[in-house]
């Protein structure tokens, strides 16, 4: 069974109502097997996305603390690989993509779970590996 990586805007998604995507996230997330995976830096640009729009991150951070979303990534095992990420993508990735890219690289059978097919379909793993990604239909 594929690992599933998740990006902050399918959690932003969730749980705010307002989001365009939320009805394809609630479907989304009803499909796919908990552990799921994520990064630090996705929980903090989702958090921060929550709490501007007036919801609470508790439910979140819920998902982490009862083991269903978890974070096995540490930045400072991966920082030097991050950081080349970074610098090959310039402007168009972010450090919460880096992360999410890195993770990907670590897990052979993975799909990202990301409502960024734009940048995510430019992004490669392993230097020119396309990356499975789980998004929104068109």
């Amino acid at each position: 069974m594929a690992k599933v990586i998740v990006d902050a805007g399918p959690l932003i998604a969730f749980f705010l109502k307002t989001d365009e995507h939320h009805p394809w996230a609630v479907e989304t997330f009803k499909t796919v097997r908990p552990p799921l995976f994520t990064t630090e830096p996705a929980v903090t640009e989702a958090s921060y996305f929550l709490i501007a729009a007036g919801v609470s991150a508790r439910r979140l951070l819920d998902w982490i603390a009862n083991g269903d979303l978890t974070i096995p990534f540490q930045l400072s095992e991966h920082a030097a690989a991050v950081a080349g990420l970074m610098e090959k993508y310039g402007s168009r990735m972010d450090l919460a993509d880096a992360t999410l890219v890195r993770l990907s690289e670590l897990f052979d059978d993975c799909r990202v779970l990301t409502v960024d097919r734009q940048d995510f379909s430019v992004y490669r793993r392993r230097g020119r590996q396309m990356i499975p990604l789980l998004t929104p239909p068109d």
